[in-house]
């Protein structure tokens, strides 16, 4: 392994090194494939950067928190831990979902799309990082005799490169997501719950190193996969109008408000559905008894004058 670089008397530490090619290519993805694309105006992509930023603090102190919970469960102290990639997961996605709602203006009443178009920038960065796990030497595996097995720095015997299953996983997953990018364009997020909870629930049975104790027969890692999954259950049955179905309609409303704020500009993030899509929604929210006949007909002879 690598863990550190020294070129003279600089001292670069492989680890940083690979998270910080993994926010550059992220951040390559996001400008490229979702802020051009979306046509997302000057001053909305400002007010989306403030809001990832912050969404990236509170997920390092999510991380924080929960691997410093799972130590001190295990511990029976209080222990001041390291970092887990879920507990920032399960604590930022919420974050930034409401920041997105109330900070940028363009994108309320579908915060959830707008996240879910930046999650293939998360996961290509989350897979140059665990790579820097590998090469640091830490998130390894049980100990193996299988040709995979790896001697990490300070062990004798070889464990497995889970670090790198993780990331050979992310990278696939990043690469399904732009292939399938029109067909499930706002699902990112949807996808990504599903897949990396239940690969990350599989892999956890290979992990060796010490990650707490969730207090129950699961891993840490694992009991934060069932909420993940959990979690992208809920918004699937949110798109389908199966729960939450008040706040699906206020959403519908936000949206309409937006179209008649922004539509003349010619700028701005293109998360508006088309007035054939809305008729649709309409209709079925009018089936399954959240409008009246008559809200549906006021709307849909307002949305049949755009198209």
């Amino acid at each position: 392994m690598y863990p550190e670089i020294n070129i003279g008397n600089l001292t670069i530490y492989s680890y940083s090194l690979m998270i910080a090619i993994g926010v550059i290519f992220g951040m390559i993805y996001a400008y490229f494939f979702v802020i051009k694309s979306e046509r997302i105006s000057g001053s909305t992509t400002l007010r989306l950067l403030l809001v990832f930023i912050v969404g990236g603090i509170s997920m390092y102190l999510g991380a924080l928190f929960f691997d410093s919970l799972f130590h001190s469960i295990e511990e029976g102290t209080f222990v001041f831990g390291g970092i887990t990639w879920l507990g920032g997961v399960v604590t930022s996605f919420p974050i930034t979902i409401l920041l997105i709602h109330k900070f940028v203006p363009v994108a309320k009443g579908r915060a959830l799309y707008t996240l879910s178009i930046f999650i293939p920038s998360i996961v290509l960065a989350h897979a140059f990082g665990r790579v820097g796990c590998f090469l640091a030497g830490c998130c390894y595996g049980k100990e193996t005799t299988s040709v995979l097995g790896v001697i990490f720095p300070g062990m004798t015997t070889p464990h497995l490169p889970t670090q790198l299953f993780e990331a050979l996983f992310e990278f696939l997953l990043f690469i399904f997501m732009v292939l399938v990018k029109k067909k499930y364009k706002g699902h990112e997020l949807e996808i990504y719950l599903y897949f990396y909870s239940v690969f990350r629930f599989i892999i956890e049975f290979y992990r060796g190193d010490d990650r707490g104790s969730s207090g129950f027969f699961l891993s840490p890692a694992q009991v934060l996969d069932i909420l993940c999954l959990v979690s992208a259950v809920l918004i699937s049955l949110f798109y389908r109008q199966k729960v939450f179905k008040k706040l699906y309609a206020k959403c519908l409303i936000w949206i309409d408000e937006v179209e008649r704020n922004y539509s003349k500009k010619k700028n701005y993030i293109e998360i508006i559905q088309s007035p054939e899509s809305k008729i649709r929604e309409l209709f079925e929210m009018k089936e399954k008894g959240i409008i009246t006949e008559d809200e549906f007909i006021k709307k849909k002879t307002q949305l049949l004058k755009k198209i």
